[in-house]
């Protein structure tokens, strides 16, 4: 459902797409199941947290690449991904959201998760 407003907005001003505005596009759901999420993350944020080398490595492992495009990653891929990093097993993956940095116009993924633990996300 939209935000109070939300379809007065996109009446007025029209949704942004990848194709009418490609630096300054709306988020685009790819991935969504019930529940509530108490943790988000984005994407660009993992080098900050974890260091280069350890966030390659560990794509590597999951995913066969490096790739900064989450695009075609499932959402399995992603969650398990996210449970090493944290080291969580319990953390489940709730939400997946491409987003555009509108600072520099490339992508950027969100991802809204369930963490039943009580423990804080382990960075190094």
């Amino acid at each position: 459902m939209n935000e109070p407003g939300q379809d007065d907005l996109e009446w007025a001003f029209g949704k942004r797409t990848k194709i009418t505005h490609p630096y300054n596009y709306d988020p685009i759901t790819t991935f969504k199941v019930s529940g509530i999420p108490n943790g988000p993350v984005y994407s660009d944020r993992f080098f900050s947290w974890w260091g280069y080398d350890k966030v390659r490595q560990k794509m590597q492992e999951h995913f066969g690449d490096s790739s900064d495009y989450w695009g075609f990653r499932s959402p399995e891929k992603i969650e398990a991904f996210l449970q090493d990093m944290m080291q969580k097993l319990d953390l489940k993956l709730l939400i997946v959201q491409e987003h555009c940095n509108q600072a520099t116009g490339y992508p950027v993924w969100y991802f809204a998760y369930h963490d039943s633990s009580k423990d804080l996300v382990k960075k190094d």
